[in-house]
């Protein structure tokens, strides 16, 4: 019998390992993921997955599931038979798969030298893949490369670079298991965050690069040991940039623009605060076309500002509202700054529109909660723990950085990265191991 149980969390641990490469293949082996190891988690520890220390902050994490499933069903004026009602009450998954994670880490049975080894050799792999397709044209796969990016394996989804930000700084604690020697560890740390920085930035992704910078910089601040050593990756990596754009005019005016584009973004933010439009807003949209979608979002968002109208209903919204964009030709009642999106492209419009300000309230709690609680314990534990901790903390935190562009919190990939990581920090002082 013990024989079974463990082989069963065997299964359990070698699926959650294998979860990364899962988002390679697409949205249906994620959710096959998520359901199997929600279903073997349940099997294997029952009633155990609803018990955790703190029960209130797991209220207040459930309590944004249910406010979801409210405020669409309310929208819909109690259609059950709503195609997004029933969304709503799929998302909850994403709740049992939160508990079932949580759990997994609670009984020391999350193994996280093989879940980062995962991580390092997909993110390295794309990395390596991304740097031969811009150079070659093709990936090593023959995939070929699109105007302005390389996708690798993920082919027509130029998410690649997305992809490697979110998973690599989990990936490089690999790292400090591989080797005692300091001196290696340094050398691995090194090598790594210049190939990964690199890949990222051949991807053509913009924001999951500065997001990647943005997180190396704070492991400057907050890691000392490791200070010297990410200093000079930075600084190598910034330095081979720097030389790459300034001889290469296309991939130059291309990140010049992301920098006008985002001043562009706070100029019509704070025009729809002040609600003084100019024509210039909608007659030239540089750059991605954010701000005007931000300022939609805004604009809707406070028609129904407490509950939201439900899941993923700003595209359904901003159609209603013919937030269709045609500079010359369209005018919406003197708001010139209008466009519409199947989603707002920020994760705190999108949940003020889908749950209004109490699901974002909520849900924010529960982030600076289990943020704070696990950042205190941090403190005087052995190195490795640190490490493990404040990667996890740090990768979270910039999924959420403010004025980020960024794809539906509730799509399947978003959703499940999400709440795969709040399940992993939450009972991560449970770890024994690393106390």
């Amino acid at each position: 019998m013990l024989k079974k149980k463990i082989n069963r969390k065997n299964i359990l641990n070698f699926l959650i390992c294998i979860f990364p490469l899962s988002f390679i293949f697409g949205n249906l082996i994620i959710n096959i993921e998520i359901v199997l190891i929600s279903l073997l988690g349940i099997f294997i520890y029952k009633s155990n997955i609803f018990f955790f220390d703190n029960k209130k902050i797991i209220i207040v994490l459930f309590s944004f599931f249910l406010l979801l499933v409210i405020s669409t069903t309310l929208y819909h004026n109690f259609n059950l038979e709503s195609s997004q009602v029933i969304k709503s009450v799929l998302f909850i998954r994403y709740f049992i798969f939160f508990l079932v994670v949580g759990t997994v880490v609670k009984n020391q049975d999350f193994n996280f030298k093989y879940f980062s080894l995962t991580c390092f050799l997909i993110t390295i792999f794309l990395s390596v893949d991304i740097i031969f397709q811009n150079y070659v044209g093709v990936s090593l796969f023959g995939y070929n490369q699109h105007t302005n990016h390389n996708s690798s394996v993920f082919r027509d989804e130029l998410i690649a670079g997305g992809y490697i930000q979110k998973f690599c700084l989990i990936g490089l604690i690999f790292l400090t298991f591989i080797s005692n020697k300091f001196s290696r560890i340094l050398l691995y740390i090194s090598f790594s965050i210049f190939i990964l920085g690199i890949g990222i930035f051949f991807s053509g992704n913009r924001m999951p690069f500065i997001l990647f910078l943005i997180s190396i910089i704070i492991s400057l601040i907050f890691v000392k040991k490791y200070r010297t050593i990410i200093f000079i990756s930075l600084s190598s990596l910034l330095v081979f940039l720097m030389i790459l754009l300034n001889n290469n005019s296309v991939i130059k005016k291309k990140y010049i623009s992301f920098f006008s584009n985002s001043i562009y973004i706070a100029k019509i933010l704070k025009n729809e605060i002040k609600n003084d439009f100019k024509e210039s807003d909608v007659l030239n949209t540089p750059g991605s076309g954010h701000g005007v979608i931000f300022s939609s979002a805004l604009y809707t968002w406070l028609e129904k500002p407490v509950l939201g109208r439900g899941i993923k209903s700003f595209g359904i919204t901003c159609r209603a509202n013919q937030f269709i964009f045609i500079p010359n030709k369209t005018k919406y009642e003197g708001k010139k700054n209008r466009s519409c999106a199947p989603h707002p492209h920020n994760y705190y419009l999108e949940i003020l529109n889908d749950t209004g300000l109490v699901g974002l309230i909520l849900l924010i709690v529960f982030i600076i909660f289990i943020s704070v609680k696990n950042i205190n314990f941090y403190r005087g534990k052995n190195f490795e723990y640190k490490i493990i901790n404040y990667i996890l903390i740090l990768t979270l935190l910039t999924e959420f950085i403010p004025l980020r562009s960024s794809g539906s919190f509730f799509s399947t990939g978003n959703a499940s990265f999400i709440f795969f990581l709040m399940g992993m920090i939450i009972n991560l002082q449970k770890t024994k191991d690393y106390n």
